[in-house]
C-alpha cells in the first residue's frame, strides 16, 4: 500500500444489503463503484458495515464520511500517513519536487529554490531520466561534499501535527565502501553536516536524516534535537547503484514525546523517541560527501514532504 494512499479499495459482497429493496442495493453498489474509482489505492479490504446517519451527517464508511458522492470529513489519517485521495489538500503543506524543469545552471545560482553548500559544484543538476533525477555531485577530492538545502525552513516537528518525508535515491559508489550521502530535513545546513571523520551527520541539530558514510554500507537513520540524538546505525543493508525508497512518520504523540518511524522501500524500522520542546524550523536538505579522490553522485528522483497545517 502506497505511503500516501490509504484509503483500500471496497468490497462490496461483504455490504450486509440483503433484505434492502433493490433501488438501495443499487445506490449501494454504485457508491462502492464511487468509492473505488475516486478514492482508493492500490490494496483491497473488505468492508462489514455501512453506518447510514441523518441526511445533513451524510454516510460514514470507515471513519470516512460521505455526502452527496464527495468525501466531506476524515476521522482517520490511519497513524499518520496522509492522503492525497481523500483529504482535502489545503489541510495540508504540500511540497514535492520531481526534478524535471530546470536546467542544469539552475540549482547553481540558487533559481530552483534551493540553497547550495559546496566545496565544488561538480555536475550536479538535472539529469534526463524517466520522470526527472536530480545529481549531487561530489568532486574527486576525499571529504569534497555538495549539499542542497530548501532556501527557507517551511517544516516543522510540532506537538499537534503529523509529519510525512518519502524519497528516492540511487548512488553508484565510484570505489566501494567510499561514498556517503545524507537526506531528509535539519534547521541547519552548512559545511561538514557530514563530519569528515565518518561520524555520521553533525553533532549539532534539529531534524531527521537518512544518510551513509564513508566505510560502511549501510543506510542509518537518525533523529535529533540538538545534541539529543539517537541513532539506527543497521536500519537497512545499502547497495550500489540500486534505487532505494526512503520515508519516515513522525507522529507527535502526547504531544511531548514524538515516535519517528523510519522505512526503507516500505519495511519499517524502530520508531525513535523524540523529545518535541525545543525543535526549531528545518530545510529540506540532500547532500553527497566523497571518501577518496573519487568524485560520486547521489541521485534524486523526487521529494514528497507532507505535514498538518491546522
Amino acid at each position: 500500500m502506497s505511503i500516501f494512499n490509504v484509503i483500500p479499495k471496497l468490497n462490496f459482497s461483504k455490504y450486509k444489503a440483503a433484505g434492502k429493496p433493490a433501488i438501495v442495493r443499487w445506490i449501494s453498489h454504485a457508491l462502492a463503484d464511487f468509492i473505488n474509482t475516486r478514492f482508493t489505492s492500490e490494496t483491497a479490504m473488505n468492508i462489514d458495515t455501512v453506518t447510514e446517519a441523518t441526511a445533513d451527517a451524510g454516510v460514514t464508511i470507515e471513519d470516512v464520511t460521505f455526502k452527496d458522492g464527495a468525501i466531506v470529513s476524515s476521522l482517520a489519517a490511519v497513524s499518520g500517513f496522509p492522503l492525497w485521495n481523500g483529504i482535502d489538500p489545503s489541510d495540508w503543506i504540500l511540497f514535492i519536487d520531481d526534478f524535471i524543469t530546470p536546467a542544469i545552471d539552475d540549482i547553481a545560482n540558487g533559481s530552483m529554490g534551493y540553497e547550495v553548500v559546496t566545496d565544488a559544484i561538480g555536475t550536479t543538476g538535472i539529469e534526463d531520466g524517466l520522470g526527472g533525477w536530480a545529481e549531487i555531485n561530489a568532486t574527486n577530492t576525499d571529504n569534497n561534499e555538495t549539499y542542497l538545502a530548501s532556501a527557507t525552513e517551511s517544516f516543522l516537528f510540532d506537538v499537534d501535527k503529523k509529519f510525512v518525508f518519502k524519497c528516492r535515491i540511487k548512488l553508484t559508489e565510484a570505489n566501494v565502501n567510499d561514498a556517503g550521502w545524507i537526506i531528509g530535513v535539519s534547521d541547519t545546513v552548512g559545511a561538514d553536516f557530514l563530519q569528515d571523520a565518518d561520524t555520521g551527520p553533525a553533532d549539532s541539530y534539529d531534524g531527521a536524516v537518512f544518510f551513509k558514510v564513508d566505510g560502511t554500507m549501510k543506510i542509518q537513520f537518525e533523529t535529533s534535537n540538538a545534541a539529543a540524538q539517537v541513532t539506527n546505525a543497521t536500519l537497512a543493508d545499502f547497495a550500489s547503484a540500486t534505487v532505494y525508497n526512503l520515508a519516515f512518520v513522525y507522529d507527535y504523540n502526547d504531544g511531548v514525546t514524538a515516535l519517528v518511524t523510519p522505512y526503507v522501500n516500505g519495511v519499517a524500522g524502530d520508531a525513535h523517541s523524540l523529545t518535541i520542546t525545543g525543535l526549531e524550523e528545518m530545510h529540506f536538505v540532500m547532500g553527497v560527501k566523497a571518501g577518496d579522490t573519487n568524485a560520486e553522485s547521489l541521485m534524486v528522483d523526487y521529494v514528497a514532504i507532507a505535514q498538518e497545517r491546522r
